[in-house]
């Protein structure tokens, strides 16, 4: 009987320590999870956060373009080019071409050594901005630093015929015409050397040294 009693006493703290160590472990294999307790600590998002972004982007669209401009960024600083343009592309899906994207864009097909790319880029920019002169410049650009001064000057005459009524777009297009024409400056002379002084003849030697003779007659 006394054996019995025992073992139930026994059964009974093994229950009672398994009921305390049980939660423990329980908890510990939560923590183990890769990142579960870090994300919900860091960021407590709504469940309606979807709705409320939707009517934020009813209010103001922008919102939007500034989202991606902000990530194609952050992908430009992280190293990844191929993400930003992904993200510029976005970008320039839902709120048409950008000519800031776009000369990002340009920019990062370039330093990938993708010229081509880098040309369609910029006349994607012309193509979404006629009426601004200053971006046909990356494209004029490109072609003069190509060696292709005929393509830059068929450049001027897109934007020739985009501005026909633009006085002032004109005569800055007639400009930078004369400019491509004229092509890299000639390399400057170099100066004329001084002409050397006439070597002094005899008489005037001895001239010298009577006015030094006299010049020492008066110190003393």
């Amino acid at each position: 009987m006394k054996y019995k009693i025992y073992l139930c006493a026994i059964a009974m703290v093994f229950g009672f320590i398994l009921l305390l160590v049980c939660p423990v472990i329980a908890a510990t294999k939560e923590v183990d999870k890769p990142g579960a307790k870090a994300v919900q600590a860091s960021v407590d998002v709504p469940k309606d956060i979807g709705e409320d972004l939707v009517e934020a982007v009813k209010l103001n669209p922008r919102l939007v373009s500034d989202t991606y401009r902000s990530i194609a960024v952050s992908y430009i600083n992280a190293g990844k080019p191929d993400e930003a343009l992904l993200s510029y592309e976005k970008l320039n899906k839902f709120s048409g071409d950008q000519a800031d994207a776009l000369c990002r864009m340009a920019d990062i097909y370039q330093s990938q050594g993708k010229p081509q790319e880098a040309e369609k880029t910029y006349q994607r920019l012309i193509k979404a901005t006629p009426n601004i002169i200053e971006n046909y410049y990356p494209l004029i650009e490109f072609y003069r630093n190509a060696g292709q001064k005929d393509r830059a000057l068929d450049v001027l005459k897109t934007a020739e015929t985009a501005n026909a009524g633009n006085k002032d777009i004109l005569a800055r297009i007639a400009e930078l015409r004369e400019k491509i024409k004229e092509g890299p400056k000639a390399a400057a002379k170099p100066p004329a050397e001084k002409p050397k002084a006439k070597a002094k003849d005899k008489k005037s030697n001895e001239r010298d040294k009577k006015m030094q003779d006299v010049l020492s007659l008066i110190k003393k």
